[in-house]
C-alpha cells in the first residue's frame, strides 16, 4: 500500500512531458491507478521470490477442490467466463496455475 501511494504522489508532483501530451495523461492514470499498481507489484513480488506450492497455499488449493464430491458446485465457484472463452480457444493456458482445468 505504501508504493501504491508513494508513486501516485511522486507522479502527480512530477509531471511525465514526453511532447505527446495524451501519452503522458494515459501514463499518469495508470501509475496514479492503485489497484493497478498493487496488482503489478504483486505480480512481481509472486513470481520473483521462491516458494513452494505449500507456502503459496496451492496444495490446500487442490486438496479442497478435489475433496469437494459436488464437481458442478466446484465448477460454478470457480467459473470465469472470460479465462474460459480463452482457455478454450488456447489450452496451453490451461497450463497456468489460476486457470481452471
Amino acid at each position: 500500500m505504501w508504493a501504491e501511494k508513494t508513486l501516485a504522489d511522486e507522479t502527480l508532483r512530477h509531471r511525465m512531458q514526453t511532447g505527446n501530451e495524451s501519452f503522458d495523461q494515459l501514463v499518469a492514470v495508470i501509475l496514479t491507478s492503485g489497484m493497478l499498481v498493487g496488482a503489478v507489484i504483486a505480480c512481481f513480488l509472486d513470481n520473483t521470490i521462491p516458494g513452494t506450492d505449500l507456502e503459496r497455499g496451492m496444495v490446500s488449493y487442490k486438496q479442497a477442490t478435489k475433496g469437494c464430491s459436488d464437481k458442478a458446485l466446484v465448477k460454478k465457484i470457480y467459473y470465469e467466463p472470460c479465462m474460459e472463452f480463452f482457455a478454450k480457444k488456447y489450452p496451453v493456458l490451461r497450463k497456468l496455475p489460476f486457470v481452471n482445468n
